[in-house]
């Protein structure tokens, strides 16, 4: 009876540990989560349930009257769960209104934050938020518009380390990105994780929007096979060069989230079911690309058909080669001066100035009575909003095209000069000197708001400049306005 006893006291003994051990356990989590979904693996507490709550059918009411939707429609969107990538101006209306669909889960990957810049377009941004983490921002908008959607923010930048963490959670990915770099990256883990993209661009008072990976549809390397990703493309920032309007994003973004439903309700492609063979499929962009151009009265929205899956592609085809292994920097995005050091045909180092000698240079060259020629490369709008003094704007396609025109073969991509039709010497010096107005007695500045293009620029320049033998110096600076505008131009706006 003792030793009955005792085995009982010994079994209550680890029973009460165990019980002890499991509720500290749900308490670190329920700390660690703060009441929300914030770790990884919390996708998977999302509930799958057949039904929908009164309020939940109430909210959704509109959509659910559609044929194609329903209740079983409108359970198909509580269960997905969908990870966009960018937070700006595509991702906007992507979030809040895949949020106001009812997804049940919504994943956002944004490592920038919120600047006043952004607003016009980046409607999911307010005012108030200014310098604030954006995938954090659009979390909370998305949970102030629908609480019912669970919104997990990832505060960091897409890599492959994170790709192959969160990826396999999601079953829609959402390419609102900007850059090249990131599109490869998106589509060769989507295709080895066997996930649709939804991906669409905007720029200017146009964009487009179209579908990989989905069914037995083409991926984006099998559209566009480069070799290294978009390299020189990689840089992100078009609408800061270019401009955008916002209402572009919106449009764009509007039509990638309606691609998102679509696929779902299509159970995301696949043979069974409501797949791309059933008569109650949903027609998805896969294997064609719809154009919006709001500047054009007779073509505004075109659908052109792309090519087909390509048998040969690396991503896609027979011998493709998983994107883990890939060399560490193949998905680098370059930002600013490390994509122009690393791409660009190189400037030679005496010629480039820092932020701590530029204003020395300038004494120096007014002490000595030489003339100091600046030449500002932005976009002429916003040359005309802010400049320094006494600088002249030179555009990129004036110089490129002005020089082509004579024979040179200039790489659009790099900025080195590939052809030199020697018997065009004095018509090349003559069209240098009258554009840039420059002469023997003067210094040359180049120079950008960041420092990228003005050294495409100026490395063009400084290879005339050698091929001819003119002596006059041309200098660069680096890292453009943005260098030197805290301690000499204060007052010069980020443009």
């Amino acid at each position: 009876m003792e030793i009955v006893d005792q085995n009982w006291a010994t079994f209550g003994f680890y029973f009460l540990s165990f019980v002890l051990c499991a509720l500290s356990t749900i308490v670190f989590f329920l700390w660690k989560s703060d009441g929300e979904l914030n770790t990884r693996k919390d996708i998977f507490e999302a509930i799958n349930s057949p039904s929908l709550s009164e309020e939940n059918v109430i909210r959704y009411s509109r959509q659910i009257a559609l044929k194609e939707v329903g209740i079983s429609g409108q359970v198909k969107l509580k269960n997905a769960k969908v990870l966009v990538i960018g937070a700006g101006g595509l991702g906007s209306p992507i979030l809040l209104y895949l949020t106001g669909a009812g997804i049940g889960v919504i994943g956002v990957v944004d490592h920038d934050t919120v600047s006043t810049s952004n607003l016009h377009r980046q409607i999911i941004h307010s005012t108030d938020k200014n310098h604030m983490s954006k995938s954090i921002s659009a979390k909370q908008s998305c949970n102030s518009l629908n609480p019912n959607t669970r919104i997990i923010a990832y505060q960091e930048a897409l890599s492959i380390d994170l790709v192959k963490e969160i990826f396999p959670l999601y079953d829609v990915i959402v390419d609102a990105t900007d850059n090249c770099r990131s599109r490869y990256l998106i589509n060769d883990a989507a295709v080895y994780y066997k996930k649709p993209v939804v991906s669409g661009a905007a720029l200017k008072w146009q964009g487009h929007v179209t579908v990989y990976n989905y069914s037995n549809g083409p991926c984006y390397r099998c559209i566009a096979p480069r070799e290294d990703n978009g390299k020189v493309d990689g840089t992100p920032g078009g609408a800061e060069i270019f401009g955008v309007l916002g209402m572009m994003v919106g449009v764009i973004g509007c039509l990638q989230s309606t691609e998102v439903i679509k696929v779902i309700l299509n159970d995301f492609g696949k043979s069974d079911n409501n797949g791309i063979d059933s008569p109650n499929h949903l027609p998805v962009l896969s294997g064609k690309m719809l154009f919006y151009n709001s500047l054009s009265n007779e073509h505004m929205v075109r659908l052109v058909r792309i090519r087909d899956k390509n048998s040969e592609c690396k991503t896609c085809g027979s011998n493709s080669i998983p994107f883990f292994k890939a060399g560490i920097d193949s998905y680098k995005v370059f930002k600013g001066m490390e994509m122009a050091k690393d791409s660009f045909y190189p400037i030679p180092s005496s010629n480039i100035l820092s932020s701590d000698n530029f204003e020395e240079k300038i004494n120096l060259a007014r002490k000595s009575n030489i003339d100091i020629k600046i030449f500002d490369v932005r976009p002429k709008n916003l040359y005309d909003i802010s400049h320094i003094k006494g600088s002249k704007n030179v555009l990129e396609d004036d110089v490129i095209k002005g020089l082509a025109s004579l024979g040179l073969q200039i790489n659009s991509k790099t900025g080195e000069i590939n052809n030199w039709p020697k018997d065009k010497n004095d018509q090349i010096k003559q069209f240098l000197v009258e554009y840039f107005q420059i002469d023997d007695n003067c210094i040359i500045l180049v120079l950008c708001l960041n420092g990228v293009r003005s050294y495409y620029i100026s490395t063009v320049i400084q290879q005339c400049f050698d091929k001819l033998n003119m002596k006059i110096p041309n200098y660069y600076l680096y890292g453009g306005i943005s260098s030197i505008r805290s301690k000499l131009l204060k007052n010069f706006p980020n443009l």
